[in-house]
């Protein structure tokens, strides 16, 4: 929400800015001993009424439209026709948030909602404003991974157990990734190593003791403009023998061991929506590798992997890397 609503503040800067110079009058138009609003006064009163309209209103419409089209895919059929029905359900958006507007200031008498209704076009035409301003700015190249707030410290650890070929993954109760399938982990506590980390939260999340667990890099991601996080990877393995009876439930979730065959598998959409890009490096490869993802509106719009220099567990801060 909080990348949409500077967004909706200059939309509805812009649009008073336009409804004020729709009705003021020019000095050279001005009559003696009427008293007329200066150009500025009417864009502060215009925007003194509309920003509240933008954020409380067009916002949550916004998110609400970005949802829908997520959940139908309409997107994947064509740029011109999302455009459209973009368009066509911003104008109702407009159209809509307007009208309760003016049915408040009104306080619901007919005949002053009447005489407001042409405001309902301006409505409209902000919200349209709304909808390209928005989908311009996403479109705007984000900051380099070396200009993203390199030295923050890493908090967090995911790990993948496997068993042949099958990985035992957590459908966790809370956020993030609520009711998606992930790996067992979570967050470093104070004094702890990664290492330590990630073999607490796979003691107290499965009681499991693995074979072996393994630092393969880390998974980083920017969401939107507004937050920047990261964790340690790691790939532990247990005896082909071991008998871990799925599904289990947890405090933190369901566990079961999934196929990594499904797990991957383009149609999924039950995992993390990051994990296919980047658990077959995972699996696969020796190497270590920083997995940077980037989140925009809710989707994952972005991923490279980079190879990482081997004291990176310990470093505790985001690396720069080397482009893999």
């Amino acid at each position: 929400m909080c990348g949409k609503s500077p967004r909706a503040f200059v939309s509805s800067l812009l649009l008073s800015i336009a409804m004020a110079w729709a009705v003021y009058t020019p000095l050279s138009e001005q009559r003696p001993g009427v008293i007329y609003w200066s150009f500025s006064g009417l864009a502060a009163v215009y925007l003194l009424y509309s920003a509240p309209v933008f954020l409380l209103g067009g916002v949550p419409y916004s998110l609400l439209v970005d949802a829908f089209f997520r959940r139908t895919r309409i997107v994947n059929k064509g740029a011109t026709l999302s455009t459209l029905l973009h368009t066509g359900l911003y104008m109702f958006g407009g159209f809509l948030i307007f009208t309760v507007f003016l049915l408040v200031i009104s306080e619901g008498r007919m005949d002053d909602l009447l005489e407001l209704s042409g405001f309902n076009l301006y409505g409209m035409l902000g919200a349209v404003l709304f909808y390209f301003i928005d989908e311009l700015l996403r479109k705007v190249p984000y900051p380099t991974r070396e200009q993203v707030k390199p030295e923050m410290t890493i908090k967090y650890t995911i790990c993948f157990i496997r068993r042949n070929d099958e990985i035992l993954l957590l459908n966790r109760e809370r956020a993030p990734w609520m009711g998606a399938w992930n790996g067992v982990g979570g967050k470093i506590e104070p004094g702890e190593s990664p290492k330590e980390s990630v073999l607490r939260e796979i003691a107290e999340e499965t009681g499991l003791v693995p074979r072996s667990v393994v630092f393969k890099g880390m998974v980083t991601w920017q969401v939107d403009d507004s937050y920047f996080g990261g964790m340690y990877a790691y790939l532990a393995e247990v005896e082909e023998e071991l008998e871990f009876t799925t599904p289990r439930p947890t405090e933190e979730g369901l566990l079961d061991w999934k196929k990594i065959d499904w797990i991957l598998h383009p149609d999924n959409k039950g995992v993390a929506s990051n994990i296919p890009k980047y658990l077959p490096k995972l699996l696969g490869d020796s190497r270590r590798f920083e997995h940077f993802c980037t989140f925009r509106g809710g989707r994952m719009t972005d991923f490279e992997s980079r190879e990482l220099a081997e004291e990176t567990e310990e470093s505790r801060i985001f690396p720069r890397g080397v482009r893999a």
